[in-house]
């Protein structure tokens, strides 16, 4: 390749100010363009002469490269709005759950509610699948519905003040619901239990969910991505996986079928719905509640 310095032609300056590693990349750039030219400068500034002929064309030449090479910038993930009322609504449900208690009483009482709606495994294989739901609602001694209501307060509010209190709830219990049944479904005929730990736990899978969708939104890669599921793991690896008559799978599958639930949520709703899908959603969730606890009591 000539050199355009023992050409005859003018030259120009196509690039200058030019540091001397910056100067030999854009050279090599026009080289690989077949275009020549050649770096002068001193004192740590340089400058690209090139033919005058080849003026217009180098510079398009190294613009484009400028700008295949531009560093690229995150895409800014959009705040996530909080929803009013959390606190409240998560107050008013576990109250709610706590009133249950005092009408059901423990299980060692041995009371119709317990007989008629444990998430006992058989009975839900062979049909009866509101206990389900209603296995959400009764709680084996004071000391089980005390753990719920700390633990539930906390993480119902949470997934409150991203959904929304009404949105957070009926999520909550039908992801429950969707766990007790896989638990019943993949365990012997004779396993039975209760409780809204299940619930608890589908909400700690929302709050999974939500987080990988933020930081998808974020542009993080695989590994960062998957950090809140990791976290997630971890709660429920603390407080789910205790020793004596605690049902760890129950507690896993929550968690699990909250997962996709958060994730689908958040892709939907660009923001917490407002106040009439609120109600309308704490209303279907307790209707169906009752509806279930209706069947099971014939």
């Amino acid at each position: 390749m000539s050199d355009p310095a023992t050409s005859a032609e003018p030259l120009a300056f196509v690039r200058s100010g030019l540091s001397a590693r910056r100067a030999r990349e854009l050279e090599l750039v026009l080289h690989s363009q077949a275009m020549p030219c050649r770096i002068v400068g001193a004192e740590g500034r340089f400058a690209l002469q090139v033919r005058e002929a080849e003026l217009a064309a180098a510079a398009r030449v190294l613009a484009l490269y400028d700008e295949e090479n531009r560093p690229r910038r995150k895409p800014e993930a959009r705040p996530l709005e909080v929803a009013p009322l959390a606190l409240e609504g998560a107050v008013v449900a576990l109250l709610a759950m706590a009133g249950f208690y005092l009408r059901t009483g423990p299980r060692d009482a041995g009371t119709v509610w317990f007989q008629q709606g444990s998430a006992d495994a058989a009975r839900i294989a062979a049909g009866e699948g509101w206990r389900t739901l209603t296995a959400l609602s009764l709680h084996a001694d004071a000391a089980h519905l005390i753990a719920n209501l700390v633990f539930g307060s906390f993480f119902l509010t949470l997934a409150g003040r991203i959904f929304g209190p009404g949105v957070a709830l009926a999520a909550v219990v039908l992801a429950g619901a969707l766990g007790n049944a896989t638990n019943a479904l993949l365990r012997s005929g004779e396993h039975v239990s209760v409780g809204a730990s299940t619930a608890v736990f589908a909400a700690v899978g929302l709050l999974c969910g939500a987080g990988l969708v933020v930081r998808r939104r974020r542009g993080e890669g695989l590994r960062r991505g998957l950090l809140p599921v990791a976290g997630g793991l971890g709660i429920l690896a603390m407080l789910g996986s205790g020793g004596g008559r605690v049902d760890v799978f129950a507690h896993l599958f929550g968690f699990v079928m909250g997962i996709p639930l958060g994730t689908l949520l958040l892709l939907a709703l660009r923001r917490p719905p407002g106040p009439l899908l609120q109600l309308a959603s704490a209303a279907a969730a307790s209707a169906s509640l009752v509806l279930a606890w209706r069947l099971a009591l014939g």
